[in-house]
This record gives structure tokens, C-alpha cells and sequence, in this order.
């Protein structure tokens, strides 16, 4: 049995739609041999549902916001790590002196609650800026946090997706060499980093120091996944 886990915009959900549609082929082939794919993304629990139930995405696993909460496959939240309300109250008061907007996410919709925030998001248009904020936070406030398009996203520093994934493989208890990984961007390094798998072709530049195979779609390493467990058979 593999474990895939694959980041989901720019990887899986690509603008080319042959592409989309052969990944969604690959994916269920690759579950119906036994198989468990994880789709792992920055993106909200309701935010990615729906693009799920849209076109039929088949999953074992969703890993939202960036692994701070995990679903099973009857989409019940199996792990949830929050951001300390007071770091919260901190980002806050940090964000007052650049004036801009912020959305605080409890992991299915938008809340004022700062003791149930699972990720902070804050919108900009000014990259400069937004590398300027972020890296104000990080100086007085202990949190894992990177810049994605049109967003500063800020999670605990107790989770990323490298660290959801080695809670999970702990806690179901696979073996790590059977756990695979692909992305394209920078909340997806740690994991690019620390597990076996590859990189997509069109990928952020903040992942060409990683030593790791490009590829072109997600369903190109799916068959060489399941390839290479159809020659592992022949050879038992």
C-alpha cells in the first residue's frame, strides 16, 4: 500500500482540463488498488468542498489549512491545532499599524473569536508590503506563515504540512518510505523536504533548491506510483 498526499491548486486542480480530468482518472485508479491519497492544501475545509463535490475528486484524506485540521473520508475532523489566542490578539495588534483587512478562520467560516482561530488570513495587493507585515509578525510572534497569491496566510508554528503528515503516518502507522508527496509552492517545501516524491514542472522558484524530480501533472507520477507497484508484485 502508498500513501499519496498531493497539494491541491496548481497540482491537482490545474487550468488545463485534460490534465484535471486524467489527475481525477489517476486518482481514483490509484485508490482502488488500496491505495489512500490525502489531498493537503492552505485552503479552507468549506472552500475546498466545494470544489471537490464539483468535480467529483475522490479523497481518503483531506489536510486543510494547511494541515491544522484533518478529515477522514465521512468528513469528520479528526485533528484540529488552533493558534494560541493570544498570539492572535498579537498578530491583531500588529496589523493596526499597516491598516489592513484580515479575515480570522475557525476552519469552516470566518469568526471574531479569537480563541478559535485555526488560521490568519490577510489580503494585500502590495508584495512588498505583504514581505514587510509578514515579516513583522514573525519577529514578535511565534507562527509558521508564508505569502501565497493575493494572501498572507498564518497559521500555529506547531503545524505544516511536513508536520501534519508526520503526526499522521505516527498515528495510522505507515511506514514513512510508503508516504509520498508533491506540490508546487512554498508551503508545500517541508514536506517536499522531508518525504519521498516530486516536483511539479511549474513550480514556485522558492522550491528550486529542493533536489527532487519535476514533473508534468500529478497523474504522470500517479502511473509511475502504480507502475512500480505492478512490477513489485510480479516480482514477489
Amino acid at each position: 500500500m502508498k500513501v499519496l498526499a498531493s497539494d491541491f491548486d496548481n497540482t491537482l486542480f490545474v487550468e488545463e482540463e485534460i490534465s484535471f480530468e486524467e489527475n481525477i482518472k489517476s486518482i481514483r485508479e490509484f485508490m482502488l488498488m488500496g491505495n489512500i491519497f490525502i489531498i493537503i492544501t492552505g485552503r479552507s475545509y468549506t472552500d475546498l468542498k466545494q470544489m471537490l463535490n464539483k468535480y467529483k475528486i475522490p479523497y481518503n484524506y483531506l489536510f486543510c489549512e494547511d494541515g491544522a485540521r484533518i478529515y477522514n473520508n465521512m468528513d469528520l475532523c479528526i485533528d484540529e491545532v488552533k493558534i494560541n489566542h493570544e498570539k492572535v490578539e498579537n498578530i491583531l495588534e500588529i496589523l493596526e499599524n499597516y491598516n489592513c483587512g484580515y479575515i480570522l478562520d475557525d476552519g469552516i467560516e470566518e469568526t471574531t473569536d479569537t480563541k478559535n482561530v485555526v488560521k490568519v488570513v490577510i489580503p494585500y495587493t502590495d508584495k512588498k508590503l505583504a514581505s514587510k507585515i509578514l515579516r513583522d509578525i514573525t519577529k514578535h510572534v511565534e507562527i509558521y506563515g508564508y505569502i501565497s497569491n493575493n494572501y498572507i496566510n498564518i497559521i500555529s508554528h506547531k503545524i505544516n504540512k511536513y508536520l501534519s503528515l508526520k503526526k499522521f503516518i505516527k498515528i495510522e502507522e505507515i511506514k514513512e518510505k510508503d508516504l509520498y508527496v508533491i506540490g508546487d509552492n512554498i508551503n508545500d517545501l517541508e514536506m517536499l523536504e522531508n518525504f519521498n516524491g516530486v516536483i511539479m514542472k511549474k513550480h514556485s522558484k522558492d522550491l528550486n533548491k529542493i533536489n527532487k524530480k519535476e514533473v508534468d501533472s500529478l497523474n504522470v507520477f500517479i502511473d509511475d506510483l502504480l507502475r512500480s507497484e505492478e512490477r513489485f508484485s510480479r516480482n514477489a
